[in-house]
């Protein structure tokens, strides 16, 4: 597949992600219905410049995990409500105006 300045770019951020299933399933459906999309694996250590970064980069979102999936939260323009009930996030949605 051949990516363009409007693929949309998904992925999961934590560490560590190599137990993670997630970009080859998610890259499986992907290629198999021929969206123009990529999912991504974004280890790290860090989160603070996480919203920079998914903005920057055109991503559409963002699975959560360990160790951030609390952290997450005061990065963020807007929670979900049931996201700030549980103090957790697990999937970020990126609605770039």
């Amino acid at each position: 597949m051949k990516y363009r300045e409007d693929t949309k770019i998904l992925g999961i951020v934590g560490n560590p992600l190599k137990q993670s299933l997630s970009p080859l399933l998610h890259n499986y459906w992907i290629k198999k219905y021929e969206l123009n999309a990529i999912y991504l694996p974004l280890i790290t250590n860090e989160i603070q410049y996480l919203d920079k970064t998914l903005k920057n980069f055109n991503f559409l979102g963002l699975n959560v995990t360990i160790p951030f999936k609390k952290e997450v939260l005061r990065y963020l323009d807007k929670v979900d409500k049931g996201a700030k009930k549980l103090k957790q996030l697990i999937l970020l949605y990126v609605r770039i105006k």
